[in-house]
């Protein structure tokens, strides 16, 4: 029998199309519009368009870490930076255990891997319906020792077919992070205030760039990607919103970046 290689779910006038590798956003539409960055089934996302990000999100220097006091070593994956990126599951294919017509959870075991020898267990369950989509993801300590955890959904927003260039942006972020050449963090996070980087009152992209200038105190380049909500860093730290959006990921108990203390405690993670 054929592995279903993608589920989709509707409700509420939305459509969610999910891809069995990587547990990825592969399409949300309302109406017909597209409300994210699509991608064909068997195709590889552009930019990891949608794919969880686990059990870190951006990059490890060197692929080196130090954990309880013991240094780790961790396969560099994105060569040219000398990196290691974006965790274990976004390539892999997770397994399906509960279905319905407006809602699938998937989950994956990390596994293994070197500088990984923890036990970590993964569950996402997305759900639509007339407030929009939402997306809750369960971490599970399967081991017997501590664990460090982190998490990103690297989803790409879009308005229908409307360039960006035309678009206007809210978004309530009073920190931003800067970012190193290699696309690590440059120091804490600082304010946006007086930066490009300042959308907490409606305005328009910055004319003829497709991601704003670095803040202008501060050293380091921005994220790469086309769109502030990416998650790899994260670029921007939220203070709240007067809008809410059509995508929604729930959270409660430990934040993004932590550990996992307790053998199959579970850690919910917001975006």
């Amino acid at each position: 029998m054929a592995v279903q290689p993608g589920f989709t779910i509707t409700s509420g006038g939305y459509v969610a199309e999910i891809a069995r590798t990587g547990a990825g956003l592969r399409g949300l539409t309302r109406g017909g519009v597209p409300l994210t960055e699509p991608w064909a089934l068997g195709t590889k996302p552009p930019l990891s368009a949608g794919l969880i990000l686990a059990p870190w999100p951006n990059r490890t220097e060197d692929g080196i870490y130090t954990f309880d006091g013991e240094i780790h070593r961790l396969d560099v994956t994105e060569v040219e930076r000398n990196n290691a990126m974006h965790g274990f599951v976004r390539r892999v294919d997770w397994d399906d255990v509960e279905t319905a017509e407006d809602a699938v959870t998937l989950t994956v075991d990390v596994g293994t891997h070197p500088g990984w020898p923890f036990d970590l267990h993964l569950r996402i369950r997305y759900a639509v319906s007339d407030a929009g989509l939402e997306a809750e993801l369960t971490a599970e300590n399967h081991g017997s020792a501590a664990l460090p955890f982190a998490l990103g959904f690297h989803t790409f927003l879009r308005v229908g077919d409307v360039p960006v260039d035309d678009c206007t942006l809210e978004l309530g972020a009073a920190l931003v992070q800067p970012l190193t050449e290699r696309q690590l963090p440059a120091g804490p996070p600082v304010t946006v205030e007086g930066t490009d980087y300042d959308f907490r009152r409606p305005r328009p992209w910055p004319a003829g760039n497709s991601t704003p200038r670095s803040p202008r105190r501060t050293t380091g380049t921005p994220c790469v990607h086309r769109t502030p909500r990416c998650s790899c860093g994260p670029t921007t730290r939220s203070a709240g919103s007067r809008r809410s959006s059509p995508i929604r990921s729930t959270g409660r108990g430990s934040p993004a970046a932590g550990r996992a203390a307790n053998p199959r405690g579970r850690s919910r993670s917001s975006r």
